[in-house]
Formats: C-alpha cells, structure tokens, sequence
C-alpha cells in the first residue's frame, strides 16, 4: 500500500496555482537553456587558439547530445504517480 492509497489530498487552489507557476517557470527556462546548447553544434572558433576551442565546444556539445538523449527517450509519465519508472 502506498502513500497515494492510503492519504486524503487537500488542495488549495492557491498553492496549487504557485506550484504549476514554478514549474511552468522551470519548464521554460529549461527549453531556454536547451535551445543555447543546440547553438554550440554551429559554433567555430579561429585564430591561434580556435582549433582547441571548437574541439572543446564539440566536446560539450556531444555531451550534452547524450543527456538530452536520455532525458527525452524516458517512457514513463513523470506526472502519475502509479507508472512505474523502467
């Protein structure tokens, strides 16, 4: 028996409105930020110095790549509380 079962929910329309603020909140500034590293696939460095950067720019792009890779291929609902997480 879980939590979820065996509780009774008391929702505040306020408090629930402050939550889905946040999240809406968090939710955009984590698009905002994907949409920068997305950039970095684009991005070349010259000069002295500009062959080690780009390197170091593909570096953290290939990284990101992977984490968002895991990240957005999740098959579960992270919003039910009973899908079990694979």
């Amino acid at each position: 028996m879980s939590y979820v079962e065996t509780s009774t929910a008391h929702q505040s329309p306020c408090q629930l409105s402050a939550v889905f603020n946040c999240l809406g909140y968090f939710f955009q500034e984590l698009m905002d930020t994907v949409t920068e590293f997305m950039k970095l696939e684009k991005i070349e460095f010259g000069g002295i110095k500009g062959k080690m950067l780009s390197a170091q720019v593909v570096g953290m792009f290939e990284e990101f790549t992977e984490l968002y890779k895991v990240f957005t291929e999740q098959s579960y609902d992270a919003l039910d509380p009973t899908d079990e997480v694979r």
